[in-house]
């Protein structure tokens, strides 16, 4: 049955084998979800429009527990549904048209539904109410969302279509619509059985905090269906953790700071130097700094906005010297030692590792 759900996103949506992977596994996820702590969002982002987002979630809403599908939404809208609708699937598309970057009520809302537990209260004709706002949800968007969203998502990343040959999806085709909800029945029998699922399977070293707690549910499933599947799902995670960064503002912060200090075998750096060192690096998002809540007007990263991300961990600048020390002609400038990071990043950044196995295997489930 899995395999069944795999090869319809195979076939209409174009992905990478470990997304389609992720997909069909959070498919599953949607029938049972109230078996799990955590729900993940699965978000799909793209550069620009007409890379697949929409015809993604049109076909997910043929297989997804109880669908609920909008195009717009107020946060009232969308907590009244998930409270009224208890066990329905929410499928958001042109999210970025939602101003999630200032609606910060709409993003309270989607971050708390993440959790079991998760609510909302409003005072409705004068008493105090409370709304369920834990609920499956996927959320398609031109650009990203939020740090806190993205966190609490398996991010999809859509582009235009590769070459790769799929099928052209038409919701009015019948032939097409009765092939899926055939499939869809298979999933409904499966979540009324009587499933015996590990809620704390054993997950690979490479997840942890908030990643770990997204592909729990997913490797619960997976298990079900074998050791094959729970070792896919598995290498699956893991080419996930590898590819799509979306750790902690200052944690990422951090990473980069240690690249820029083993490339230039440097002991110590001028703040301004090492500002400039980040702005410099290819793909990153500090020329682009939209503050440590992600809600702001993009900028380039500043002295004092690092600082400031550097503070909660101990780190704070001081005056340094040039490495050959103080001299007459010599001054001091506001900067860090390396010795100054050597502790948070043990604790907080992970030597990457290769994912090549990971990824052969994940083509091979997917090629059969």
């Amino acid at each position: 049955m899995l395999q069944l759900v795999h090869h319809i996103i195979e076939k209409y949506i174009d992905m990478k084998p470990h997304e389609r992977i992720a997909a069909a596994l959070w498919v599953l996820h949607t029938h049972i979800f109230e078996r799990f702590t955590v729900s993940p969002r699965l978000a799909f982002t793209s550069p620009v429009r007409g890379c697949g987002k929409t015809t993604a979630l049109a076909v997910l809403e043929l297989l997804v527990h109880h669908p609920e599908r909008m195009d717009n939404a107020t946060p009232a809208v969308i907590y009244h549904l998930i409270d009224r609708l208890h066990g329905s699937t929410l499928l958001v598309d042109e999210a970025d048209n939602l101003g999630l970057g200032t609606n910060g009520i709409l993003r309270a809302v989607l971050n708390s539904g993440h959790r079991k537990g998760g609510s909302i209260r409003r005072v409705i004709r004068g008493e105090p109410k409370r709304f369920s706002t834990h609920a499956p949800m996927t959320i398609a968007c031109i650009g990203s969302l939020p740090l806190p969203l993205m966190q609490r998502s398996i991010t999809i990343h859509t582009e235009k279509t590769t070459g790769r040959d799929i099928e052209r999806f038409e919701p009015s085709d019948a032939t097409t619509t009765g092939r899926i909800n055939i499939v869809y029945g298979f999933v409904t029998r499966w979540s009324h059985s009587k499933l015996t699922l590990n809620l704390n399977p054993d997950l690979p070293r490479d997840l942890k905090n908030r990643l770990a707690d997204n592909w729990r549910p997913l490797i619960s499933i997976a298990d079900l269906f074998g050791p094959v599947w729970g070792k896919i799902a598995r290498d699956t995670a893991i080419t996930f953790a590898h590819t799509y960064h979306d750790e902690d503002t200052g944690v990422i912060l951090l990473s980069d700071i240690r690249d820029i200090f083993n490339r230039t075998a440097a002991d110590r750096m001028a703040s301004a130097d090492l500002i400039t060192a980040l702005l410099d690096i290819e793909e990153s998002s500090w020329s682009e700094y939209r503050g440590m809540r992600d809600d702001q007007q993009p900028k380039k990263l500043s002295v004092g906005e690092m600082a400031r991300l550097l503070r909660p961990f101990g780190i704070r600048p001081r005056s340094i010297w040039p490495v050959a020390g103080r001299t007459k002609d010599s001054s001091s400038r506001k900067g860090y030692l390396r010795s100054d990071f050597e502790s948070a990043w043990q604790r907080y950044c992970d030597e990457p590792s290769g994912t090549a196995a990971q990824n052969s295997k994940i083509r091979l489930i997917s090629n059969r």
